[in-house]
């Protein structure tokens, strides 16, 4: 998802600049002439990139089809006894989950990654209206939009360690 986010930026910036009206030529056979006429339709930028985006959602389905759930049985674990999760109640649970270090960990680290992420959901929507309000129509804001995945890969490589 992130590398697509970096890609992305870029791309629907060069079809805003270098694609801002796509003329596509078709032929038709008028009904009432019976004649042969050429037709032209019209795709604006944001067609274009709305269209593209539909592709790549098809293709992903197409592939969703194909894929075999076989392959992730070498990473289940079978080594449990259902007889005794059975037995467990909630409180048992419950007990068990905040006496363990690593829930806590997972915890904190969730709340490490949780803040930067909504700071930068927040830039992926205000950005574009930003930019295009302050640089015009032709603003290159996917580029802008591009450097929060940058960031979040950056961040994930310093906090990891931690």
């Amino acid at each position: 998802m992130i590398s697509g986010a970096i890609l992305g930026g870029p791309i629907v910036d060069l079809i805003r600049h270098d694609f801002k009206y796509s003329t596509w030529e078709y032929s038709h056979i008028n009904e009432e002439s019976g004649k042969e006429e050429v037709r032209f339709l019209d795709f604006s930028a944001w067609r274009t990139i709305c269209f593209f985006g539909l592709l790549l959602n098809l293709i992903l389905q197409i592939l969703l089809c194909f894929y075999d759930p076989n392959v992730e049985k070498r990473f289940r674990d079978d080594t449990f006894d259902q007889e005794e999760i059975d037995n467990i109640g909630f409180f048992e649970i419950f007990i068990d989950l905040v006496s363990d270090y690593k829930f806590w960990r997972f915890l904190l680290f969730s709340f490490v990654l949780v803040g930067p992420k909504l700071v930068f959901s927040l830039l992926f929507f205000m950005l574009p209206k930003i930019v295009m309000q302050d640089y015009g129509e032709d603003a290159p804001f996917g580029l802008y939009i591009s450097i929060a995945p940058v960031l979040i890969i950056i961040f994930l490589l310093m906090v990891t360690p931690i």
